[in-house]
C-alpha cells in the first residue's frame, strides 16, 4: 500500500507532506547513460545502461545493446539486475548492472558486457577538449537533466553473438539523462561526426540539449531545432547561421521499450503517455555555414510511436556503370 501511495503521489505531482521524498526516492526517478556510435563500415551501436525506481524494486538496473549493420543481421540483447547487483558511484563515473560495467578511467569510457546471448567491449576516448553545458530544468513531477558526458569520442572495440559480430571502429558520444521529472511526447536525438566536427541535438518538447563544433571550434547552438522542409528534414542552428540537410541510409531498426520493462514500469510509461518504441536510423548530413560545407555521417534516434516519428528520405543510390 505504501508503494501504491508513492506511485500515485509521483504520477499526480501532489505536494502533500505525506508525499514528500528525496528525488532519488521517488518512483519516477531514473538515470541512463547512452552510447551512440557510428562506424565507417555501415554500423550503428545504440547501447543503454539505466538505473531507476520504475521496476518491481527500487534501484533495479537494465542494460540494452543494439547493433545495426548495413546488409547484415542485427545484434539485439538486454539484461536486468536486482538492486543488490546494481551500483551507481557517487560521481557517476561507474555504473554496474550485474556483471556488466560502464566506467571511466583516465578520461576513457569503457562498456563491458558479458551474457549468454552476446559479449561486447567498447572503448570511447575523447577526441576534443570542447565541453557541452548540460541542460537541466524543472519538469512535470520534479527536475530533468540531459548532458553530453562525452560529445566527441573515438570508438573502438568488438561485439560477438554466435557467428555474428566483429570489430567496432568509429566515432560516438556518451549521453546522460536523469531525474524525477516526466517529460512527455516524442524525443529525438541526432548525432553527426567526422573530422574536426561534432554536431548533436537532443530534444523532447521544449527541453533541448544541442552543440555545434566545427573545425575544432564551439559555435553558438542556441535556438537549434529540427525543421521540416520541402525536401525532407533539416537541423537548423540560426544563431550560427548553420543548417544541416538530412538524408537517410538503410541502416537501423526499431525496438519495443515495453519489452524491456516490468509490469510497474509499463504502467508508468502508459500513465505518463510516454512513447513505447525506440527507432535508430543512419543518416548523412550536409552541413552548410559561413565558409563551411561538408558531409558528415550520423545517427538519428527517436523515442516515439510510429505516428509521431519523423521519416528521413533515403539518399539517392549511386548508379552503377
Amino acid at each position: 500500500m505504501i508503494r501504491v501511495a508513492r506511485w500515485l503521489c509521483a504520477m499526480l505531482g501532489l505536494g502533500l507532506t505525506a508525499c514528500a521524498a528525496q528525488p532519488e526516492d521517488r518512483l519516477t526517478w531514473r538515470e541512463s547513460w547512452e552510447l551512440i556510435l557510428i562506424t565507417g563500415k555501415g554500423q550503428i551501436v545504440d547501447a543503454r545502461v539505466a538505473v531507476g525506481n520504475t521496476g518491481l524494486l527500487k534501484g533495479q538496473g537494465h542494460l540494452r545493446f543494439d547493433r545495426w549493420v548495413e546488409g547484415g543481421a542485427a545484434i539485439n540483447f538486454g539484461t536486468r539486475s536486482a538492486p543488490s547487483q546494481t551500483g551507481v558511484w557517487a560521481e557517476r563515473e561507474r555504473v554496474r548492472i550485474g556483471g556488466d560495467l560502464l566506467d571511466l578511467e583516465r578520461q576513457n569510457w569503457t562498456l563491458r558486457v558479458q551474457s549468454d546471448e552476446a559479449n561486447a567491449v567498447v572503448h570511447l576516448a575523447p577526441t576534443s577538449s570542447l565541453q557541452v553545458t548540460p541542460a537541466t530544468a524543472p519538469a512535470p513531477g520534479g527536475r530533468w537533466t540531459v548532458a553530453a558526458t562525452l560529445s566527441d569520442g573515438r570508438a573502438t572495440g568488438w561485439v560477438e553473438a554466435g557467428e555474428r559480430g566483429g570489430a567496432i571502429d568509429g566515432r560516438g558520444v556518451l549521453l546522460y539523462r536523469g531525474g524525477d521529472g516526466v517529460l512527455q511526447g516524442p524525443r529525438r536525438t541526432l548525432i553527426l561526426q567526422g573530422g574536426d566536427a561534432s554536431i548533436g541535438y537532443d530534444g523532447q518538447g521544449d527541453f533541448i540539449l544541442a552543440w555545434l563544433h566545427l573545425d575544432g571550434q564551439a559555435l553558438d547552438a542556441s535556438g537549434a531545432g529540427l525543421v521540416e522542409t520541402s525536401d525532407g528534414w533539416m537541423l537548423s542552428f540560426p544563431a550560427a547561421d548553420v543548417t544541416v540537410a538530412l538524408r537517410g541510409r538503410n541502416v537501423g531498426g526499431v525496438t519495443d521499450i515495453r519489452s524491456d520493462a516490468l509490469p510497474p514500469g509499463k504502467l508508468i510509461l502508459q500513465a505518463a503517455r510516454q512513447p513505447l518504441s525506440r527507432s535508430v536510423q543512419a543518416v548523412q548530413g550536409t552541413v552548410v555555414g559561413p565558409g563551411n560545407t561538408q558531409i558528415l555521417p550520423g545517427a538519428l534516434v527517436q523515442v516515439a510511436d510510429e505516428a509521431e516519428r519523423i521519416h528521413i528520405p533515403l539518399r539517392p543510390q549511386k548508379a552503377r556503370p
